[in-house]
């Protein structure tokens, strides 16, 4: 399943001092927020298209459900430095961990569900299976005496 992730998933990944912090930050603006999270949905879907694999959703900035916390990751640092609130160091080392995630998924190393598959199939290997079946050759000798 493919979405567009939203505050809920960013109250998901922050730390209840980051949450306590951003709640008190005078700097606050849902616009701010939605930029934030459209830039990081455009990296993600940038990784995807690069990966060449996988079908893209038309819907801008829907991205793969099991990609979407990296993309939190990601998107906490850059939420964190602009409402000036401090980065720990797990903090960027979870950010570290979603870029190396995404610089995979780019490289074809891993392969998110396409759009509209319902994770049940594979998104990786051949399309069609050719398989190969030999039958006898018939022959002018074969056919004589009928």
């Amino acid at each position: 399943m493919w979405r567009v992730p939203d505050t809920d998933d960013i109250a998901a990944t922050l730390s209840q001092e980051e949450t306590d912090a951003y709640a008190a930050s005078a700097g606050f603006s849902a616009d701010v927020v939605r930029r934030l999270v459209e830039r990081t949905c455009d990296y993600v879907r940038d990784a995807l298209r690069s990966n060449g694999k996988v079908r893209m959703s038309p819907v801008p900035f829907e991205i793969p459900s099991g990609t979407v916390s990296k993309a939190m990751d990601y998107l906490v640092v850059d939420l964190l430095k602009r409402f000036s609130l401090p980065v720990s160091e797990p903090r960027q080392k979870a950010r570290e961990s979603a870029e190396a995630y995404f610089a995979k998924i780019a490289a074809g190393e891993i392969t998110p569900e396409s759009y509209g598959s319902d994770g049940t199939e594979a998104t990786s290997g051949p399309a069609i299976e050719v398989v190969a079946e030999t039958r006898p050759r018939v022959s002018a000798q074969k056919l004589e005496g009928l």
